[in-house]
This record gives C-alpha cells, sequence and structure tokens, in this order.
C-alpha cells in the first residue's frame, strides 16, 4: 500500500480516561467513513468495526484485553480480489433452536486462545443451553457490546467447515434464564479462514461440540 496517500496522514490519540481513541488527521489530508468524506477530529466506535480509509488503504480500532490494536485492510490486495466467495449449507432449520441463556458470577473470564497462541482472557457472561438431536449441549458465550459471540467447532471441523473455528453473533443478551433463537445456518468463518495476516481466536474446549453441525458457513481450502 506504500504511496497510497499523503506522508503523513494525522495522529492517533487515546484520551486520558484510556477509553476512547481520537483520530486527529494532519491539515489538508480528508479521509472517508461509510464513504462520506470527513476532516479534521474523529473519535473511533471501538465497539464495532468502525472502518476509516484513504485511497485503497482502511483501518480501524480493535481492543484485545484493555490494549487497543491498529487494524488495516488493502481493498485492492490479491487476496480481496481473488476472493472466490462464500459456501453455505443449505439451509436447515433442525440446526435452528431455541437456547436458554444461564449467567455466569459478575467478572467471569475465560481463556482464549488464538492462531498464534497468543491467550487472552475475555469477559464471559453466562453460557447458551440448548439440545440438537435429542442431546443437550451448551457453548459459553463471550460479552460483545449488548451482544454475545460464541466461538464454537463441530465434527465438521478439517472435513467441511473450518478446522479452528466459526462464530456465531447475537445481537442482544437475553439475560440470566432469558431464551433466544440460536441458529446455526448463521455461522461464518473468521478472517484467518481467508487472511495470513488476522489473528483469530480458536474454539476454548468447552465449546467444541462433539455432533456434526452441516449447517453455515463452509470452508473453501485455498
Amino acid at each position: 500500500m506504500i504511496g497510497t496517500g499523503p506522508d503523513r496522514l494525522g495522529i492517533l490519540q487515546v484520551d486520558e480516561t484510556g477509553k476512547r481513541v481520537k483520530l486527529r488527521l494532519a491539515e489538508g489530508v480528508t479521509m472517508v467513513s461509510n464513504g462520506k468524506p470527513f476532516t479534521g477530529e474523529r473519535v473511533f466506535d471501538t465497539e464495532k468495526p468502525d472502518w476509516v480509509g484513504i485511497g485503497r488503504f482502511r483501518m480501524h480500532i480493535i481492543v484485545r484485553e484493555g490494549k487497543y490494536i491498529l487494524r488495516l485492510a488493502d481493498n485492492e490486495s490479491l487476496v480481496r480480489k481473488n476472493f472466490p466467495g462464500c459456501q453455505w449449507y443449505p439451509g436447515n432449520e433442525d440446526f435452528r433452536v431455541e437456547a436458554t441463556f444461564i449467567s455466569y458470577p459478575v467478572g467471569k473470564t475465560i481463556p482464549i486462545v488464538n492462531v498464534l497462541d497468543q491467550v487472552s482472557h475475555q469477559p464471559c457472561p453466562g453460557y447458551a443451553e440448548f439440545k440438537l438431536k435429542g442431546e443437550t449441549y451448551r457453548l459459553d458465550a463471550i460479552a460483545e457490546g449488548a451482544g454475545l459471540f460464541f466461538v464454537f467447532r463441530d465434527k465438521t471441523a478439517g472435513d467441511t467447515t473450518y478446522q479452528p473455528a466459526r462464530f456465531i453473533t447475537v445481537d442482544l443478551n437475553p439475560g440470566n434464564n432469558g431464551t433466544f433463537t440460536l441458529d446455526f445456518n448463521k455461522a461464518y468463518n473468521p478472517p484467518c479462514a481467508i487472511s495470513d495476516f488476522t489473528t483469530c481466536p480458536t474454539a476454548p474446549d468447552q465449546n467444541v461440540l462433539l455432533i456434526r453441525i452441516d449447517a453455515g458457513e463452509k470452508y473453501i481450502k485455498r
């Protein structure tokens, strides 16, 4: 991405509370966010991917154990241009289940190992309990904003799906003993399935399901 913008784009600054990251663009620099140009100062939303960029270059801020990390992307990379698209199992109602959320004590965390064998301790508000083919299973959840994030693996891993893990996102935490729909048809691959420059989490042992879940996104070997 050399030469995609001016020599100096601006300054990234973590405020005195340590809870916000501000981008202060250099004079004369214009970047885009959601297709709209901006200048001057801008505060990143670190609860979700909040991309900004110039030319082919894009970036956003992610949070890992209280540390801010700058994630970069190239919109014209060969991986992106040659991406063959996603492959999915046909929709299957058998893998769209009603789950009950059981809360853990406040402050509980679980260790999550990424593909580089780095360990982070993620907030775990509780687990989802559900039935598949007459058997009861559970998945620990990671807190993600107001919702839940599940990192899991099943017996299709390494066969028709990505070996380290797949993800499911639930928009809203239903609270203790609350019920919600856990739809494995919406299970999707982590960025590591297509990029060598990401550090995705792998499924913790307790989220390895001893059943085939032939639903959601498949894996196309590169």
